[in-house]
Order: structure tokens, then C-alpha cells, then sequence
């Protein structure tokens, strides 16, 4: 025990001589679980429920390493490594991807002249977006990801520039030739290829994003065949102190590249518009309206309705209909210090994935650290 804790003494004092010397290294992370109800049902195909724990409740278990070295005249190097977990078995969430599955980037970074990064790192749909609604690309069901399509998109091998802060302004531009969609390879032009833009606003209340993605070389449900997914986002904030005030509009252009979960895979249908593939001629029109109510000294309520109305004329599972997908979430979040909160949210999902009165609903309790 001396010598385990002489050691920690050690690595402590070697940090603060790093950082001393300009250098930092950070472990961070998140902790979160709790316990859930979900139903889900499609017509003439079936309907199951479970209650169990969960973990990621309202965000996703992960740890990472975050470190910057300054190199003189406002310049630093940086890089992130994030992996995600599951709180129940300790397991990699992403069984594909047994490293730092979530992002893992290195760069370059002045507050003069920006930012340049490469490697796997969100889409600005992510980063821009999720300070939008009130749930963001949180609390499962109620993510506003199930309605918008490049809400929750990560990038194999993106090379992306942000500018610094300008008047509350910033933007971003990413490219990636071997974008991670599906098979193929850059030496033979047949992986996907991504470009991310984005551009974001935020002083005082106000907060506005813009994003646009595009990711090409997209197999076809059948795979006979390739062509360019498109999405846009546009969004803004208002902090009214008694009300925060959230509105959003988008549209996911032949296909959705990565939208969020409605539950409905479970029931082993293939569900009429998938992610990441190609479906000429769809368009959906994704709407969010949101606010976020302060309750007390550290409580929040919030609440969501988000639909996603789609043109698509492929028959759905079990012989149903297509429909426009409407989703509802009521949520409270309760701040125990500024690392931990408790949360509830119940969320109810109708004509989930556009077909005609399937349903899913989700309701979960938790509790969710930050290290």
C-alpha cells in the first residue's frame, strides 16, 4: 500500500511538471445508469416490452484522454482517444471497433488562426446541433437523432478546419476520402467518401446553428448499386432566464445517413428507410420544437415534440402504410453537484420509422456521473 501510494505521488508530481511545462493529459469520462421500461410494436408483425437497467441513459458511457502541448507563439498540439462502454457489462459498446470507437483525432490548434484535426471525429450535425434541443443526441428514444438524420454521425479519416471564435461566429469545414460507411477502398475509389460544414452563432440567449452533410459512394438496401446521401440542418436557441426556447428544421435527402434508434430492429423487420444506404428520390422533412423550464435551484423540465415526414412509397413491413413519424419526450434532470445529476424522461414514439402506427416508447430513470 506505501508503495502504490508513493507511486501515485510520483505520477502526480510528473502531471503538475507537465503541466507546468505546457503539457496536459486529462482522463475523462462518464458513469450512467439506471433503469428503463420499453415497449414496441408494429402491426401484423408484433410488439415486446422489457424493464431492466440500462446504461447511457442520458448520455453514453465512455472514457477518454484528452491532452494539448503549447508550441509557442499561440500554437498547441492536441488529441482526444474516446471509447465507449456499457455500465451493465463493462464491455465495449461498439463490438466492430474494440479500441477508441468514438472519436480519435490528433491537431493542430491557434485561437488566431483555428483548428486543424484528423482522424475519427463527429460531423458538425453532431457538434453544432446537439446544443440545440433540449435533449441534444441524449436520453435514448428522446434523441433529437430519431428525427434528424446527421444529428449523430461520426467520420472515419476526416481532415477538418474550425476558425477560431469571430464576433460569436464559427465554422467548419471536414473532408474524408474513407468515410467508414460500408465496404470498399480509397486506392480503388469505391469507399465512401464525407464533407461536413457547419456554422454556429452563440452570444448572449442566442444560439443558431447551419450544418450540411454529404456522403457519397452509398450502397443500395440491395447493394446493386451507389449514390450521394444529403442532409441539412437549421436550428436556434433562445434563452428567455424563465424559458429556453428551441426550434429546428431539416431535411435528409435520398436517404438517412445516421439517424437514431426507434427500438423497432428488435423485431427482426427491415425497416423501409435504413441507415447509410442509398434510396433514390427520398426526402424527409425533420422538424424539432423544444423548451427547457428551470425548476428551482437545480432542476431543469424539459420537453420535446420532433416529426420526421417522409415522400416514401415503398411498401413497409407487415403490408402497412407509411406515415409521418411524431415523437414526444417530458424530462427532468436534477443537478446534485456539477459532475452528478439525476434524471427521468418517458418518451413515446408514433408511426416510429414511417411506418403506419407502429410504436415505441421508452421510460427511464438514472443517474449520471462525469469524471
Amino acid at each position: 500500500m506505501q508503495k502504490f501510494c508513493v507511486s501515485m505521488a510520483l505520477c502526480t508530481a510528473s502531471g503538475l511538471a507537465f503541466a507546468q511545462a505546457g503539457t496536459s493529459v486529462t482522463l475523462y469520462g462518464t458513469v450512467d445508469g439506471g433503469v428503463q421500461y420499453q415497449s414496441i410494436k408494429i402491426p401484423n408483425i408484433g410488439s415486446q416490452s422489457r424493464t431492466g437497467t440500462h446504461s447511457g441513459g442520458q448520455t453514453g458511457d465512455r472514457w477518454g484522454l484528452r491532452g494539448s502541448e503549447d508550441l509557442g507563439d499561440g500554437w498547441r498540439a492536441l488529441f482526444t482517444l474516446e471509447a465507449g462502454y456499457t455500465l451493465q457489462t463493462g464491455q465495449h459498446a461498439d463490438t466492430q471497433r474494440t479500441a477508441f470507437n468514438r472519436q480519435a483525432f490528433l491537431g493542430l490548434g491557434s485561437k488566431d488562426w483555428g483548428t486543424l484535426t484528423l482522424g475519427r471525429q463527429y460531423g458538425q450535425g453532431f457538434l453544432y446541433f446537439s446544443g440545440i434541443g433540449p435533449f441534444g443526441n441524449g436520453f435514448g428514444l428522446g434523441s433529437q437523432s430519431v428525427a434528424f438524420g446527421s444529428s449523430l454521425v461520426r467520420y472515419d479519416g476526416m481532415a477538418k478546419y474550425e476558425t477560431p471564435n469571430i464576433g460569436g461566429f464559427t465554422g467548419a469545414i471536414g473532408y474524408s476520402n474513407e468515410a467508414g460507411f460500408g465496404a470498399g477502398s480509397a486506392w480503388d475509389d469505391t469507399s465512401a467518401t464525407a464533407l461536413a460544414i457547419g456554422l454556429r452563432y452563440a452570444g448572449g440567449p442566442l444560439s443558431a446553428i447551419a450544418t450540411f452533410d454529404r456522403l457519397a459512394r452509398v450502397q443500395t438496401p440491395a447493394n446493386d448499386g451507389t449514390g450521394t446521401l444529403k442532409a441539412w440542418i437549421v436550428g436556434a436557441a433562445y434563452d428567455f432566464e424563465i424559458l429556453k426556447l428551441s426550434l429546428a428544421y431539416g431535411q435528409d435527402i435520398d436517404g438517412r445517413i445516421a439517424a437514431g434508434n426507434t427500438l423497432l430492429g428488435s423485431l427482426g423487420a427491415a425497416l423501409p428507410a435504413p441507415n447509410g444506404r442509398y434510396l433514390e428520390g427520398f426526402k424527409a422533412h425533420n422538424y424539432l420544437v423544444g423548451a427547457t423550464v428551470p425548476v428551482g435551484r437545480a432542476g431543469k423540465l424539459l420537453g420535446a415534440w420532433s416529426a420526421s415526414d417522409s415522400n416514401l412509397d415503398v411498401p413497409a413491413p407487415g403490408g402497412n402504410g407509411i406515415a409521418t413519424q411524431h415523437g414526444f419526450s417530458l424530462g427532468y434532470t436534477y443537478e446534485l453537484s456539477k459532475r452528478t445529476n439525476l434524471y427521468a424522461i418517458g418518451t413515446y414514439l408514433r408511426n416510429a420509422a414511417y411506418i403506419d402506427d407502429a410504436r415505441s416508447q421508452e421510460y427511464r430513470v438514472g443517474l449520471l456521473h462525469r469524471f
